[in-house]
Formats: C-alpha cells, structure tokens, sequence
C-alpha cells in the first residue's frame, strides 16, 4: 500500500511540475517534457493498475472477485507499463540523439508531432509485446489466477522469460546506452573542433593579417566577445541541453540498476531451479525494489530541476506570498546576471 501510494503520489507531483515548466522551455526542451510526462503516465499506470489490481486481488485470495476471463486480462494489463516505461526511455534517448546528433534532420522534422508520434509507437509495441499474457495465465477454481507453465514444457517458462528479460530490460537498455553514447561522442567532438579551430584561426590571423576574410572573421568574433547577451544566451542554452542529457540518463541508469536484480535473479532461478528454490523468496524483495522505479523518477527530476518544483509549489500558494517569491527572485537574478555581466567585462578588458 506504501509503495502504491507513493508511487501515486510521485507521479502526479512530477506531472504538475512538467505541466508547469512547459510555458517556460525552448521549442527543444518543451517536447523533451512531453516524452517526460508520457513516461509519467506510463509509471502511474503502473502504480494503479499492476500495483493497484493486486491490491484489490490479494485482498479476496483465494477467491478471484472477478469473472475468469478478467483473470489473463488484467495480467495483460499489469504487464503494459513494464512494456512501455523502458521504450519511451529509448524514445527519449532516440529523441535526444536526434536533436545533438542530426539536428538538420530534426530541424526538418514536425517538431509539433514528434514526440507524440514516438510515445504512440511505444504504446502499440507494449500493446503487442504484452499479448503472451492471455496464454499464460488462467483462473485456477480454489488457488486463483495462476500461470499456466506446469500445462506447457520447461522450455516454455524458460523461453518466456528470456524473452521478457530481454525486451522489456536488456534490449531498452542496450539501445538507450548506444544513443547516449553517440550523444556524448558529439558533445565531446564538438567541443574539440571548436577549440581546434579557435587555434586555427588565431594562427591564421597572424600570417594573414591584411586578407579580407580573416579581418570579417576577426570582427565577428570581436562582436561576439563583446556582445554579454549573446554570451549569456549560448551559455543558457548549452547548459540546458547538457542537463536534460544528465537528467534522462540518471533516469535510464535507475532503470537498468533498480530492475537488474529482479531480472537476473528470475534467468537464474529458470535455469538453476533445484539451487535457487530455497531462495525463490528473495525474488519478492528484488520485485519490490523494481516496482520502486515507479517511485524514483520524480525525484531525479526534482533533484536535477529544483526551481521548476518551487515555481510549481508557489503557483499553488495564495497570491500574496507568491508576489513576495517573485519580488525575490527577481532580485536574485538582477544580481546573478550583474555579476556575470562584470565577470565577462573584466575578462574582455
């Protein structure tokens, strides 16, 4: 019950708070928040219907409370977030590796139906990868709604839980740790060519001096160095990119290690029941601390973006205090921006 609560609970505090960054972001980072809130509602379906339809089960075992189709049913619907939460992890990191890696590409792209169209993907491929739970499991009269494994040979349960372990872990993983890893490569790349060419054209400016070029290229940059606005808005928006990057892949990282043991603990037991059957209990305590993934994510967000979570809590206060948080804030960036005004002028002098 605990952790249906919070995980309830977590989700829609990070709903809220996604709904109330989107007015402020980028283009860029407005449809990162969609994918966001898609995976939002994929955790809190999972926190209702899995965890919730559990609840709702246990409490008449061994009577089932339902008619015996519902049985296979609801598995199959407890069985869609699980589907769905890591593929629209990928579609973020595809996401991400489109915007840094082909930026002409997703330039020329619907920005508008993008991610839409991603996360629309990821449910109908969870809609379809969730099908085996109509064959396996079934209403059992006096022991409720159990699998079906000891009706089929060894190598069905075996087989099945491969394939669960690797599209539903590995496979998302894998591909969310090849994007990341191409996205990281550019970011790294891109900072060495402009420091490379930076050099370049300092060396070409001092064996050139007179050719028209170099001095075009040298005033453009003098304009930029002394433009603090410009500085200011490549630096705002570098960051931004850089965080949303950090933040996604903390988020993709807790997956992987949060379900890991869940996972690998079931292949094993699979395989090596006669070894693992005096542990089978352990896989309980390693599926709670899965199912807590549900739970985690709006912490990460809440840990990587903290004035969002406090402009989302002070739109819900009364509008007094909230002028008074404004009036401050306003202060605080007058001087954030003044020192980094000063900063900037006292490295161009």
């Amino acid at each position: 019950m605990r952790m249906f609560g919070g995980g309830c609970w977590s989700q829609i505090q990070l709903c809220f708070q996604c709904y109330t960054k989107l007015n402020e972001l980028s283009i860029e980072m407005f449809y990162l928040q969609l994918l966001l809130l898609h995976t939002c509602a994929a955790d809190i379906f999972f926190a209702i219907f899995s965890l919730g339809l559990e609840i709702v089960i246990m409490l008449d075992y061994p009577d089932f409370p339902f008619p015996p189709f519902f049985c296979p049913f609801f598995k199959y619907v407890q069985a869609l977030p699980l589907y769905s939460s890591p593929l629209l992890l990928v579609s973020i990191a595809y996401d991400r590796w489109r915007a840094i890696c082909r930026p002409y590409a997703t330039f020329k792209s619907d920005k508008y139906k993008r991610p839409n169209q991603y996360a629309l993907l990821s449910w109908i491929a969870a809609l379809i990868l969730s099908l085996p739970q109509f064959i396996i499991w079934k209403l059992y009269d006096g022991h409720g709604c159990l699998t079906r494994f000891k009706e089929f040979p060894l190598y069905f349960k075996n087989g099945y839980i491969l394939y669960f372990s690797a599209v539903a872990w590995l496979l998302p993983s894998m591909l969310a740790a090849f994007f990341y890893f191409h996205v990281c490569k550019t970011v790294w790349v891109s900072d060495r060519n402009i420091l490379l060419q930076e050099d370049l054209t300092s060396t070409e400016g001092n064996n050139h001096n007179d050719s028209p070029e170099n001095e075009t290229i040298k005033y453009v940059k003098r304009i930029r160095g002394l433009s603090n606005a410009i500085k200011l808005q490549f630096s705002e928006f570098d960051r931004k990119r850089i965080q949303t990057v950090k933040l996604t892949m903390t988020i993709i990282a807790c997956n992987f290690f949060l379900w890991s043991p869940y996972i690998l603990f079931n292949i094993c037991y699979a395989f090596f029941p006669a070894f693992f059957y005096h542990f089978s209990y352990i896989g309980n305590y390693l599926g709670m601390l899965g199912n807590l993934n549900a739970a985690v994510n709006p912490w990460i967000f809440i840990l990587f973006n903290p004035l969002t979570v406090k402009k989302a809590v002070v739109s819900v206060v009364p509008c007094s205090f909230q002028t008074k948080v404004k009036a401050i804030d306003n202060l605080k960036d007058q001087d954030l921006k003044t020192d980094q005004l000063l900063g900037s002028t006292s490295n161009n002098s």
